[in-house]
C-alpha cells in the first residue's frame, strides 16, 4: 500500500496558496473542465485536478502545461514555482529526500547525466522520440505502455543513446523520472523483485514486507506518466515483471539480445557510428587540437572500426597521454594480434566487454562463434561456418541465430552473416586460448577444400570445355549443381572476396596443394565476371604456392593463367614473358595439349600488338597440335583465333570459314560461351563485308548468351560490335544507346583502351549524325 499521505495542515501555507492560485486561474480563464484542458495541456486530466488540489506538490512540468492551457503566463510562474518548493523542503518535517528517493510531493528524477560529447545517432534518436512522444490514450490507464528496447553489442552506445532520448523527452513524463542497471551480464543480475523495492523505494512508497514488491510497484505506478529507462537487460524474463500495466509510461529497455519476445512497441538496433561521427567523436574526447588531422583521425576510427567505446578509449588515451600523437596510436593499433590488448584505459577494457557476452554462451554457440571469428572474409554463409566448426549446418544454423540475438553476429544479405572486426579479433583470441595451432590449421583446410570445390563446380557449369588440372588424390564428392541456389554465377559474386580471403589464410598454413588449385579454379570466373583488378592477386599468391611446393605442372598451370589476366589488363609485354615462361614449363613436361593451349593465347596476345606473323606462327602451330590430337573442342579455339586474326588483318573473306567451322564444333558440342565468343568475332567479320543484317543478327545472339551466363566482359565487347555495327548501317540513335553501354561497363571493367576505342566511335557517330551527344554516359539498354 501506498505512503500515507502529509496532513493538509502540515503543509497548510506554501502548498494550498499555490493551489489555490492554479485555481483562480483556471476560473479567471473560463472555468473550463479539467477534460477540456487536457486537450490543450497533453497531460491527463486527472493529473491536472491532483496539480490544483493542494494534496501534492506538482511537477514544473505539468504545472507549465496548467498554466499554458488556462492562458497564463509560464515565465511569471517558474519563480512562484520554485520558491514554494523551496518553502516545502523547509517547512515539512521528514521531507529530506534519502539516497535515491525525492521528497514526498515532488516527482523521482533518476536519470544519469547526459553526456556533453554526444555525437551522430540522428536516425536512431529520432526513432525512439517519434515512439516516446506518440500522444497518450483518450482514457488514461487504457492500452499498454511504450516500450522500445535499444539493441546491439557490448560498447555500442546503447545506454548513451538511451539516456541522451531520455533526457530529450523528459517533460512529457511529469511524474517521474526512473533508471535502474540490471547488470545482465554481471556474475549476480538484479531480479526484478529487487529492482522494484529500490524504484518504490525512491517513489517515497513503502508497502508490506510481505506484498510482491513487482505486484505493488505496478500498483503503485497505474495511472501515472512515468520515463522508465532499464538498462543493460539480460533478458525479455528481467524485463518484463517490470512493465507497468497500462498505457501513459514510456519504457526504454537497453540489452545486448534483440529481446524479441518482449511485447514492444519498437525496436532499434545500434551499429556503429558513421565515419564522420566517429571522427567528431575522437576529437572531442581527445581534443581538437589533437585530432585535428582528418586524414590520420579517419584512419584511427577506421582501426577503431568506428566502434564507439573502442572510440572513447582511443580518444582517452591521446587526452591522457601529451606526447603521443594520431598517427603514433594508429600506428600501435594497425597490430591485429595486439589491438584489443591496446584499447583498453582505466576501467575500460574492449576485452572485459566482449567477454561478458562471450561468458554467457553455450559451448555450441562459442565454438561457432570462434569460427565465424576464424573466417577470413568479409561475409559468409552457415555452410562455411558448418566447414569450420566441423558441426551438423542444423546445429550451426542454430547456434548463429542466437549470436544474432545477442548482436555478437550481424545478418548481412539474406542466408549470409558477418562480424564487427574488433569482435572477430575476440573470437580469434578466443580460439587461441582455447584451442591450438593445428585444430586452427585443421579448420582452414577444410574450409580451403571445400571452397575449391565450389568454385571448381560453378566453373565447370559455367565453362565446361576449359582444360583442369588432375584432381586431388584425396578428392570429396564434387559438388552437383543444385547447391547453387540462385546458379554458379550469383554463388560466384557474393563468395569471390571470400574465396581471395581464403587463399590467402591457406597459403599461410602452408596448404599450398589447394591454393594454387583454387587460383586455377577461379581463373574462368574471373574473367566470365570481369575481376580484372583480383586476377594478379590470386595468381600470385597461387604461384608462390606452386614454387613453394616446387610442383612444376601446377606452375604451368599458373602462369597461364597470370598470362590471361596481364592479356586483360592490356599489359601485353607482361602477358608474353608468362605464356613464354609457361611454355617452356608445358615443353619441358612434354604436355603437348597445354604446349597447344599456350600457344594459342599467346598468338592472341601478339595479335592484339598487331604483331601479326608471330601470332600467325604460334596459331598455325598451335592448329597443328590439336588436329594431332583429335580433339574437336581444342581445335575450335585455334580456329576461331586464326579467324579473329585474319579480321583484324582486313582479311575478312578468309576469316569466315575459320569462324564459322569453330562455330559449327562449338554448338555440336553444347559450348555456349565459346559459342557466344565466335558468333560475337563472326558478327565483326561480316560487319567488315558490308553485311550488316547479317552481323547484326550474330552479335544480337552473342550478346544474349553471354548476358545469360554473366559474361561480363564479352557483353561490354559484343555491345561495342553493335554499336559499331548499328553506325555502318546508319542507325546512329540504336549505334549511340549500345555505346554509352559499352563504355560505361568498360569503365566498370578497368578496360582503359577499349574505353578509349569506343568513344572514338561515338564520337564518330556523332559527327556523322550532325548530333554531338555525350561521349561518357551512363549505360542505356542494350
Amino acid at each position: 500500500m501506498g505512503r500515507p499521505e502529509t496532513p493538509l495542515d502540515a503543509m497548510d501555507g506554501p502548498l494550498s496558496e499555490f493551489a489555490a492560485r492554479l485555481r483562480r486561474l483556471r476560473a479567471d480563464s473560463g472555468g473550463r473542465s479539467y477534460q477540456r484542458l487536457a486537450k490543450t495541456a497533453n497531460f491527463a486530466a486527472p493529473t491536472l485536478a491532483r496539480a490544483a488540489s493542494g494534496r501534492c506538490f506538482p511537477s514544473w512540468e505539468v504545472t507549465r502545461a496548467y498554466v499554458m492551457a488556462c492562458g497564463g503566463d509560464p515565465g511569471q510562474w517558474r519563480s512562484a514555482w520554485e520558491a514554494t518548493e523551496r518553502l516545502i523542503r523547509r517547512d515539512v518535517p521528514g521531507t529530506d529526500p534519502a539516497p535515491g528517493t525525492s521528497p514526498p510531493g515532488l516527482p523521482v528524477r533518476q536519470l544519469p547525466a547526459d553526456l556533453p560529447d554526444f555525437v551522430g545517432r540522428a536516425a536512431e534518436c529520432d526513432g525512439i522520440r517519434r515512439l516516446a512522444e506518440c500522444p497518450p490514450p483518450a482514457v488514461p490507464g487504457d492500452g499498454a505502455p511504450t516500450v522500445v528496447v535499444v539493441c546491439g553489442p557490448g560498447g555500442i552506445g546503447k545506454t548513451t543513446v538511451a539516456v541522451h532520448v531520455a533526457h530529450q523527452v523528459a517533460d512529457r513524463y511529469p511524474d517521474g523520472h526512473l533508471f535502474a542497471d540490471l547488470r545482465g551480464h554481471d556474475d549476480q543480475p538484479l531480479t526484478p523483485a529487487q529492482v522494484a523495492h529500490r524504484f518504490l523505494a525512491a517513489l517515497a512508497i513503502t508497502v508490506d514486507r510481505r506484498a510482491d514488491p513487482v505486484a505493488s510497484f505496478r500498483s503503485a505506478v497505474a495511472g501515472r506518466r512515468l520515463l522508465i529507462v532499464l538498462d543493460n537487460a539480460a533478458g525479455e524474463e528481467q524485463v518484463s515483471p517490470l512493465l507497468p500495466g497500462a498505457a501513459g509510461s514510456l519504457v526504454i529497455v537497453t540489452s545486448r539480445q534483440s529481446l524479441g519476445s518482449l511485447p514492444s512497441t519498437g525496436a532499434v538496433r545500434l551499429d556503429v557510428l558513421d565515419q564522420r561521427a566517429a571522427v567528431q567523436l575522437l576529437s572531442r574526447i581527445a581534443g581538437e587540437e589533437r585530432a585535428g588531422q582528418i586524414t590520420s583521425a579517419a584512419t584511427l576510427a577506421r582501426l577503431c572500426g568506428c566502434f564507439p567505446l573502442a572510440l572513447r578509449i582511443a580518444g582517452a588515451r591521446l587526452a591522457s597521454d601529451p606526447a603521443g600523437t594520431v598517427d603514433q596510436l594508429a600506428d600501435r593499433l594497425r597490430d591485429e594480434e595486439h589491438r584489443l590488448r591496446r584499447l583498453a584505459v582505466g576501467d575500460r577494457d574492449l576485452s572485459a566487454v566482449f567477454g561478458t557476452s562471450y561468458r554467457l554462451l553455450a559451448d555450441l554457440q562459442r565454438r561457432v562463434f570462434r569460427s565465424a571469428g576464424l573466417f577470413p572474409g568479409p561475409d559468409f554463409s552457415l555452410a562455411a561456418i558448418a566447414v569450420l566448426a566441423d558441426t551438423d549446418a542444423l546445429d550451426v544454423e542454430c547456434a548463429l541465430q542466437r549470436l544474432v540475438d545477442a548482436n555478437l553476429v550481424q545478418p548481412a544479405a539474406a542466408g549470409r552473416y558477418r562480424m564487427h572486426d574488433l569482435l572477430r579479433l575476440y573470437a580469434l583470441e578466443r580460439g587461441q586460448a582455447e584451442g591450438d595451432g593445428e585444430e586452427t590449421a585443421g579448420a582452414i583446410r577444410r574450409l580451403a577444400d571445400w571452397f575449391f570445390r565450389m568454385v571448381d563446380a560453378a566453373d565447370r557449369e559455367l565453362m565446361p570445355a576449359r582444360g583442369r588440372p588432375t584432381p586431388l588424390p584425396d578428392a570429396s564428392p564434387q559438388p552437383t549443381v543444385a547447391v547453387f541456389a540462385a546458379g554458379p554465377t550469383a554463388w560466384y559474386d557474393a563468395e569471390h572476396a571470400n574465396l581471395i580471403g581464403v587463399i590467402r589464410a591457406a597459403s599461410r598454413h602452408g596448404h599450398h596443394d589447394i591454393v594454387w588449385r583454387i587460383a586455377v579454379a577461379m581463373r574462368g570466373l574471373l574473367e566470365l565476371r570481369g575481376h580484372t583488378a583480383d586476377w594478379g592477386t590470386v595468381h600470385q599468391i597461387g604461384l608462390a604456392s606452386a614454387r613453394a611446393i616446387a610442383d612444376r605442372p601446377a606452375e604451368g598451370w599458373i602462369l597461364n593463367g597470370m598470362g590471361s589476366g596481364y592479356w586483360h589488363s592490356e599489359a601485353y609485354p607482361e602477358a608474353i614473358d608468362c605464356y613464354q615462361e609457361a611454355l617452356a614449363i608445358r615443353t619441358e613436361l612434354g604436355d603437348d595439349r597445354g604446349i597447344a593451349v599456350v600457344l594459342n593465347n599467346l598468338g592472341s596476345v601478339y595479335c592484339a600488338q598487331h604483331r601479326y606473323d608471330e601470332a600467325i606462327e604460334c596459331l598455325r602451330s598451335a592448329l597443328d597440335i590439336r588436329e594431332k590430337l583429335g580433339d574437336a573442342l581444342d581445335k575450335s579455339f585455334a580456329l576461331n583465333s586464326l579467324g579473329h586474326l585474319e579480321h583484324e588483318r582486313g582479311m575478312f573473306a578468309d576469316a569466315l570459314p575459320h569462324l564459322e567451322e569453330a562455330l559449327r564444333i562449338r554448338r555440336d558440342l553444347g559450348n555456349r560461351n565459346g559459342e557466344a565468343a565466335t558468333l560475337h568475332c563472326l558478327g565483326d567479320t561480316l560487319t567488315g563485308l558490308g553485311r550488316l543484317p547479317e552481323a547484326l543478327a550474330c552479335l544480337r545472339q552473342a550478346l544474349a548468351i553471354f548476358r545469360q551466363l554473366g559474361n561480363r566482359y564479352g557483353e561490354a565487347f559484343t555491345l561495342h560490335s553493335v554499336g559499331a555495327a548499328c553506325q555502318a548501317a546508319g542507325r546512329y540513335g540504336h549505334a549511340r544507346r549500345y555505346l554509352r553501354s559499352a563504355i560505361s561497363l568498360y569503365r566498370e571493367l578497368g578496360q582503359r583502351e577499349a574505353e578509349m576505342a569506343a568513344n572514338a566511335t561515338l564520337s564518330a557517330v556523332a559527327a556523322l549524325s550532325g548530333n554531338p551527344g555525350r561521349t561518357g554516359s551512363a549505360a542505356c539498354p542494350g
